[in-house]
Protein backbone atom coordinates (compact mmCIF):
# COMPACT_ATOMS: atom_id res chain seq x y z
CA UNK A 1 0.00 0.00 0.00
CA UNK A 2 1.23 3.43 -1.16
CA UNK A 3 2.01 6.23 1.55
CA UNK A 4 -1.06 8.13 -0.34
CA UNK A 5 -3.44 5.86 -0.18
CA UNK A 6 -2.70 5.50 3.24
CA UNK A 7 -3.05 9.11 4.92
CA UNK A 8 -6.00 9.47 2.62
CA UNK A 9 -7.71 6.57 4.40
CA UNK A 10 -6.61 7.92 7.75
CA UNK A 11 -8.43 11.24 7.19
CA UNK A 12 -11.24 9.45 5.58
CA UNK A 13 -11.64 7.76 8.98
CA UNK A 14 -10.80 11.02 10.81
CA UNK A 15 -13.43 13.16 8.96
CA UNK A 16 -16.07 10.20 9.39
CA UNK A 17 -15.79 10.30 13.48
CA UNK A 18 -15.79 13.91 13.59
CA UNK A 19 -19.27 13.72 12.09
CA UNK A 20 -20.66 11.31 14.17
CA UNK A 21 -19.83 14.01 17.88
CA UNK A 22 -22.97 15.79 17.98
CA UNK A 23 -23.16 16.19 21.68
CA UNK A 24 -22.93 19.81 22.35
CA UNK A 25 -22.87 21.87 25.43
CA UNK A 26 -25.68 24.08 25.39
CA UNK A 27 -25.46 27.65 27.58
CA UNK A 28 -28.48 28.56 29.86
CA UNK A 29 -27.87 31.80 31.28
CA UNK A 30 -30.23 32.93 34.26
CA UNK A 31 -29.84 36.23 36.49
CA UNK A 32 -29.82 36.71 40.52
CA UNK A 33 -33.78 38.08 40.02
CA UNK A 34 -35.22 35.46 36.98
CA UNK A 35 -38.60 35.05 37.51
CA UNK A 36 -41.25 32.16 38.17
CA UNK A 37 -41.97 32.10 34.28
CA UNK A 38 -38.75 32.66 32.98
CA UNK A 39 -37.13 29.87 34.84
CA UNK A 40 -40.39 27.49 33.65
CA UNK A 41 -39.62 28.71 30.37
CA UNK A 42 -35.21 28.31 30.73
CA UNK A 43 -36.52 24.44 32.04
CA UNK A 44 -38.10 23.61 28.58
CA UNK A 45 -35.07 24.77 26.55
CA UNK A 46 -33.12 22.55 29.17
CA UNK A 47 -35.54 19.47 29.00
CA UNK A 48 -35.45 19.86 24.99
CA UNK A 49 -31.45 20.04 24.90
CA UNK A 50 -31.47 17.09 26.88
CA UNK A 51 -33.86 15.39 25.16
CA UNK A 52 -31.92 16.01 21.86
CA UNK A 53 -28.51 14.52 23.29
CA UNK A 54 -26.76 17.51 24.81
CA UNK A 55 -25.03 18.31 27.88
CA UNK A 56 -26.54 22.22 29.98
CA UNK A 57 -23.94 24.37 31.35
CA UNK A 58 -25.27 26.87 33.54
CA UNK A 59 -24.05 30.70 33.82
CA UNK A 60 -25.43 33.34 35.84
CA UNK A 61 -24.25 36.71 36.24
CA UNK A 62 -23.99 38.71 38.82
CA UNK A 63 -24.43 42.94 38.49
CA UNK A 64 -23.36 45.75 41.32
CA UNK A 65 -25.22 44.80 44.57
CA UNK A 66 -25.58 41.03 43.56
CA UNK A 67 -22.14 40.76 44.53
CA UNK A 68 -22.70 40.46 48.04
CA UNK A 69 -25.32 38.36 48.06
CA UNK A 70 -23.39 35.33 46.03
CA UNK A 71 -25.32 32.46 48.90
CA UNK A 72 -28.73 33.72 47.13
CA UNK A 73 -27.09 33.12 43.77
CA UNK A 74 -26.02 29.40 44.65
CA UNK A 75 -29.26 28.55 45.45
CA UNK A 76 -30.89 29.88 42.16
CA UNK A 77 -28.60 27.30 40.91
CA UNK A 78 -29.41 24.80 43.19
CA UNK A 79 -33.34 25.07 42.57
CA UNK A 80 -32.49 24.84 38.57
CA UNK A 81 -30.78 21.81 39.32
CA UNK A 82 -33.11 19.94 41.43
CA UNK A 83 -36.01 21.14 39.44
CA UNK A 84 -34.50 19.61 36.09
CA UNK A 85 -33.68 16.44 38.13
CA UNK A 86 -29.93 16.82 37.76
CA UNK A 87 -26.66 16.56 39.33
CA UNK A 88 -23.81 18.51 39.21
CA UNK A 89 -20.51 17.56 37.01
CA UNK A 90 -18.13 19.20 39.21
CA UNK A 91 -19.00 22.50 41.44
CA UNK A 92 -20.00 25.27 40.92
CA UNK A 93 -17.31 27.74 39.37
CA UNK A 94 -16.56 31.15 40.14
CA UNK A 95 -15.12 32.94 37.47
CA UNK A 96 -14.95 37.18 38.99
CA UNK A 97 -18.78 38.19 38.76
CA UNK A 98 -20.34 35.35 36.86
CA UNK A 99 -20.50 31.42 38.29
CA UNK A 100 -21.09 29.06 36.03
CA UNK A 101 -21.36 24.82 36.27
CA UNK A 102 -21.97 21.82 34.11
CA UNK A 103 -24.75 19.12 34.51
CA UNK A 104 -25.02 16.00 33.92
CA UNK A 105 -28.06 12.88 34.29
CA UNK A 106 -28.43 11.71 37.74
CA UNK A 107 -26.85 7.89 38.11
CA UNK A 108 -30.11 5.84 39.25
Amino acid sequence: MDYGKYKYELDRKARKNKAKKTQEIKEIRLSYNTDEHDIEVKLNQAKRFLSEGHKIKLRLKLVGREMAFKEKAVEQLNRFRDLLGLEYEQPVQRQGKQMSVLLKEKKS
